[in-house]
């Protein structure tokens, strides 16, 4: 029994929104480890409504994330350029407290991980066979993380690839090819969540640094000149987004170029994302001991996106051999790195399940041809096979639950 007079051994927190996908990659990490319910603590944060730039969370995240050029605006005197912000959810957010400090005697000390790659990584490692810390789960705890180096390579590619600029899931969500998908962008789900944000954004930008909370224990939160830092250049992004979908026709430089730049993502860098990740799903197959294949693209990294060309056909011609092998050894495809799942099975499928939404596609084993149509591509053998394996995980089908997101 435990002694009612000491603190419990505190938890982390999970700060996440249920329809965020890379939100799901953690939920998904916490169902294929075996967490109990009661393991963390989770809190919903609604991003839809902004809540993740009030600034009480802002004390929580405050990572600005990476800016890339989406599109420039000639229109003016002097040249508008108009930054796309990557990681702009501010979701998840996994607070933990520091090993150090899990003594109950001693004043717990927390640090937030708002990397999601970080966050599965630290789910991986802190819940295994041999875990010292306390669960109320009896469920299996498999290891994500590779075994080996050239499983650790061909993992890194996917994730790296995912996570890349080229392939943002917020850009896409908010990149519309034609001025008609901006129109209807503009009445849906992208009109809302821009002008919710708008809205909290500005009653951010506008707070009172005099104002008082009613509870001297718990001070009003300020507006930093880091947070205003952070809040300043996402208002005028979204308000740059949102005079696109209101007058899409207008025909002005910017808002063409914001439709070149739309069609390019779809059409140039997922399409080439897809057959990279088609390519390496065929080398990752190689069955044990086939050494010295590298993944297609090498690195996953931005230019390996956008120059698919040369590394692509190098991917099919050195797995074709490994094919034949996989099939007289009964190989059983599907999962990047075969029967086992990994992290890079998480990220991969969130991004392709988040792709396949924005497409029009459902959680079905066809749904995923609504991307390739999208992308303007077909859907090859590999990638088809790990999206279908990938829908009939426990995990995926509780998560998603409700369907695509």
């Amino acid at each position: 029994m435990s002694n009612p007079t000491t603190s419990p051994v505190p938890k982390a927190v999970l700060y996440y929104h249920s329809k965020d996908p890379w939100s799901s990659a953690v939920l998904l990490a916490l169902e294929e480890k075996g967490y109990g319910q009661d393991e963390l603590d989770h809190k919903e944060v609604d991003i839809v409504n902004g809540d993740n730039y009030d600034l009480a969370y802002l004390r929580i995240n405050n990572n600005s994330g990476k800016l890339r050029l989406f599109f420039t605006d000639r229109s003016k005197t002097a040249l508008r350029t108009c930054l796309l912000l990557k990681a702009g959810t501010g979701v998840p957010t996994l607070v933990v407290p520091l090993d150090k400090y899990l003594s109950p005697e001693i004043e717990s000390k927390y640090k937030a991980l708002s990397d999601v790659a970080k966050i599965l990584e630290l789910l991986d490692k802190s819940r295994t066979v041999l875990s010292k810390t306390s669960t109320t789960s009896h469920s299996p705890a498999p290891a994500l993380a590779p075994a080996t180096i050239d499983a650790q390579s061909k993992s890194n590619t996917i994730i790296t690839l995912v996570h890349s600029t080229p392939l943002d899931l917020e850009l896409l969500f908010l990149a519309g090819k034609t001025p008609q998908e901006a129109t209807e962008m503009a009445k849906g789900e992208q009109g809302t969540w821009l002008r919710r944000r708008t809205e909290k954004l500005a009653a951010a930008l506008s707070h009172d640094p005099t104002a008082t909370s009613p509870d001297p224990n718990n001070p009003a939160p300020a507006l930093t000149a880091k947070a205003r830092a952070l809040l300043e250049p996402r208002l005028a992004l979204y308000k740059t987004f949102s005079a696109v979908y209101d007058s899409p026709t207008s025909g002005d430089s910017s808002t063409q170029d914001f439709f070149t730049k739309s069609k390019t993502a779809w059409e140039g860098d997922v399409k080439a994302a897809l057959e990279l990740i088609e390519g390496t799903i065929k080398v990752a197959h190689v069955a044990s001991g086939e050494e010295g294949t590298i993944a297609a693209g090498g690195r996953g990294d931005e230019d390996s996106v956008r120059r698919p060309s040369a590394s692509v056909p190098a991917a099919n011609a050195s797995a074709a051999e490994a094919e034949s092998h996989n099939r007289e050894a009964g190989h059983p495809g599907g999962l990047l790195l075969g029967e086992q799942i990994s992290l890079a099975d998480l990220h991969l499928f969130v991004w392709l399940a988040r792709a396949v939404y924005l497409s029009g596609g459902d959680l079905s084993p066809a749904g995923i041809d609504k991307l390739g149509e999208r992308a303007g591509t077909t859907i090859l053998a590999h990638v088809r096979a790990f999206w279908e394996a990938m829908l009939q995980r426990e995990s995926v089908k509780k998560v998603y639950r409700d369907g695509l997101h």
